[in-house]
């Protein structure tokens, strides 16, 4: 198991990460293709993240121990805290347009 595992550990490091049987290609061809998405993808999330935080500490501090201030300090702890399971759920989805 370990001599498998060195194997695949130095294909890896050479860059060779395994042939794709979804795209039908190798995976470091795929990576080719889609990492430059990555970081518009990650600009566009921080964006919105900050947006709503911006906006959900705005609310709540104007409505300082009010219900607003209850409900958005709700809003925002069940978004931090459900961000990964979200992100999960996302990864999970069955891909029918690509």
């Amino acid at each position: 198991m370990h001599i498998q595992y060195w194997d695949w550990l130095s294909r890896v490091i050479q860059g060779e990460f395994g042939h794709s049987l979804r795209y039908k290609k190798s995976d470091s061809e795929v990576l080719k293709e889609r990492f430059p998405r990555s970081p518009q993808l990650m600009i566009v999330g921080i964006s919105g993240a900050v947006g709503i935080g911006i906006l959900l500490g705005i609310l709540s501090d104007r409505h300082s121990e009010n219900w607003v201030d209850h409900i958005t300090r709700f809003v925002a702890i069940a978004l931090v805290r459900n961000s990964s399971s979200l992100s999960s759920l996302d990864a999970a989805a069955p891909r029918e347009f690509e």
